[in-house]
């Protein structure tokens, strides 16, 4: 387990996947950490009850700039299932993603999918994200990094473009840099990436994903 950067202050954390098989493999274990599901208690100040409890203000910054982190990948490669018992956040505050079943072009309940945020901002991060405008910061300067270095990416995955489910063509591809606005110049980037946050800020659509997921498997949101 180590911590990747796309600079110094946009930080998240990466496990090691040994693939076995079309169907099998090893994950790393993400240690001192905790789902959000488990942490939950169903009260929208979960969270920031949590926070007050067990982290520091130091914990509290590794959390915001994180959460751009993760607010960016889930955007830009479309993690979906974004229930609470997928979502682990460790001793320090540190956030991120687990169980990546559902990314790209697939997700749950397919072209009826609830889930419709560009990312999952709900009341209760919110609510720790104390400092908006920082994170806003983070969230816009991450983008311009993935923005640049989309074409590596779009390389990479057309190696497996039509072999796995979740890359159907090359219109697979061609959607994955649409998301990140190319052809925009750098003023109307901003602009969108401000969109972005602001459409997925308590968005109804992860609520009631939230919701469903908590009287169907009972996790805790």
């Amino acid at each position: 387990m180590q911590k990747q950067l796309i600079n110094q202050d946009i930080y998240g954390t990466i496990y090691g996947i040994i693939p076995l098989g079309r169907n099998s493999g090893f994950i790393e274990v993400v240690r001192n950490s905790n789902s959000l599901d488990e942490i939950g208690n169903r009260s929208e100040n979960f969270l920031i009850d949590y926070f007050k409890k067990e982290m520091t203000q130091e914990d509290q910054k590794n959390f915001v700039h994180s959460f751009a982190f993760s607010a960016i990948s889930q955007y830009v490669l479309q993690f979906k299932d974004r229930h609470n018992g997928n979502i682990m956040i460790k001793q320090n505050g540190i956030i991120l993603d687990i169980d990546f079943g559902f990314l790209l072009e697939i997700a749950p309940g397919g072209v009826f999918s609830i889930e419709k945020a560009p990312f999952k901002y709900t009341s209760g991060f919110s609510k720790v994200i104390t400092d908006e405008d920082e994170f806003r910061k983070l969230f816009i300067i991450g983008m311009f990094y993935f923005r640049y270095f989309i074409g590596d990416v779009v390389v990479t995955l057309k190696e497996v473009c039509g072999i796995i489910p979740c890359l159907k063509n090359v219109d697979s591809l061609r959607k994955l840099q649409d998301r990140l606005y190319i052809d925009l110049n750098i003023q109307e980037f901003i602009k969108k990436c401000e969109q972005l946050i602001d459409e997925s800020k308590e968005n109804i659509a992860s609520v009631l994903y939230d919701k469903f997921q908590a009287r169907q498997n009972e996790i805790n949101y």
